[in-house]
């Protein structure tokens, strides 16, 4: 039986056929830990040599792993994750860090103006917020909670919903000017309606199009100017430049201090919400626990009725 040993040099070898096999080049491999191509594969042909079996089948341009090269990539990929996550929750151990990942408009409207009081209760959590509205992968990157607005289909991970959103029309009480609200749906469109570009994380009630067409109205909605995210929406409504759509969550503040008003009674009930996604197997899950619990009752309003004037 061929003896291996686990040794320095071995470890070293196995780290790079990891990344080799799931990049299935050598090249890729090469560039993503800053060393030449030769040397991937001299450490590959060497690491082959040790256990005595093929791993690759090297063809013109192309790799495929033997039979026994699919088994060892998923020990050594089971063996890593299980590695990288002893070491994070070390380090949380150590550190007391959370780190919020979330929307632009989120961060700026709901999290960050409250965001003082949870530190004031946990003041030895270091806490992190990093604005991206970009598909986060929690099992591999140094992400503690993702909050994004969607359906809760999230496979793979821990699921709180927080909000249940209602679509409904904003704009500054500037614009409206000599206009008394309620107004109708035939004065809104009148107005100057401000367009958000759609990205893949929207959702369908923020459009005009469906707004109007819920009411029975066909109407074509044009602009000049168009946005690509809420936050700069809402910076347009608040200066007066026209009428947006938009979640109540967001606006909720705005319409309390008078900052943006409703000009018109119709709104849509969705089934979307805000969600707090987080992995099972967080290494500090009383942490995730305390500051869910504290966003949920910073964020899970009333549901905003009437309209503000």
């Amino acid at each position: 039986m061929h003896k291996v040993r686990l040794t320095p040099t071995m470890l070293s070898r196995l780290a790079i056929f990891e990344v080799a096999a799931n990049e299935l080049s050598f090249t890729k491999a090469a560039e993503l830990l800053f060393v030449t191509q030769s040397a991937v594969s001299h450490q590959i042909k060497a690491l082959e040599a040790d256990l005595n079996i093929p791993l690759f089948i090297r063809k013109t341009r192309k790799l495929i792993l033997t039979k026994q090269g699919e088994l060892l990539a998923q020990a050594v990929r089971h063996s890593l994750l299980e590695l990288r996550h002893t070491l994070k929750h070390l380090s949380s151990v150590v550190n007391n860090r959370l780190v919020i990942s979330c929307t632009p408009s989120f961060a700026s409207r709901c999290l960050l103006p409250r965001l003082s009081e949870f530190q004031q209760r946990h003041q030895d959590v270091e806490v992190v917020v990093v604005a991206e509205a970009r598909s986060v992968d929690l099992h591999k990157e140094d992400v503690d909670v993702c909050i994004r607005i969607g359906y809760g289909d999230y496979s793979g991970l821990l699921v709180t919903r927080m909000t249940n959103e209602v679509i409904m029309p904003v704009c500054s009480p500037v614009l409206l000017k000599e206009l008394k609200p309620p107004l109708s749906l035939k004065q809104l469109k009148k107005l100057p309606l401000i367009v958000e570009n759609a990205q893949l994380w929207d959702i369908p009630e923020k459009e005009w199009s469906f707004f109007f067409q819920s009411f029975g109205m066909d109407v074509k909605v044009s602009s000049k100017t168009r946005y690509s995210h809420s936050y700069l929406v809402l910076e347009a409504v608040i200066s007066g430049q026209g009428v947006a759509l938009s979640q109540s969550t967001l606006v909720r503040d705005a319409l309390k201090h008078k900052i943006l008003v409703k000009p018109v009674q119709e709104e849509i009930e969705t089934t979307a919400g805000y969600f707090l996604l987080s992995r099972p197997d967080h290494e500090n899950p009383q942490l995730i626990e305390s500051f869910k619990e504290w966003l949920i009752k910073q964020v899970n309003f009333e549901n905003i009725s009437g309209v503000t004037a």
